[in-house]
């Protein structure tokens, strides 16, 4: 079987779906991360967390499911 993985990385944190192609939802995960406010007024993001939560959103999916990596067939990514 064939699956597809979508992931969101969004201001409060990573969102990813793990999909078989026909639609029908298998694991979904979110991975937060902190908005820094180090003045007044201003707010913050560290890319590295980004990263970091598209990494463990993606392990949790396919450890959540057992799903193996390599019937994963497409990726999509919004921000």
């Amino acid at each position: 079987m064939s699956y597809l993985i979508g992931i969101d990385v969004g201001t409060a944190g990573t969102k990813a779906i793990l999909i078989e192609e026909k639609g029908k939802v298998i694991s979904t995960t979110t991975v937060r991360y902190p908005l820094y406010g180090p003045y007044p007024k201003w707010a913050e993001q560290n890319p590295e967390d980004w990263w970091r939560a598209t990494i463990n959103s993606v392990k949790q999916l396919l450890t959540n499911s057992k799903v193996n990596s390599k019937d994963i067939k497409g990726v999509g990514l919004s921000g």
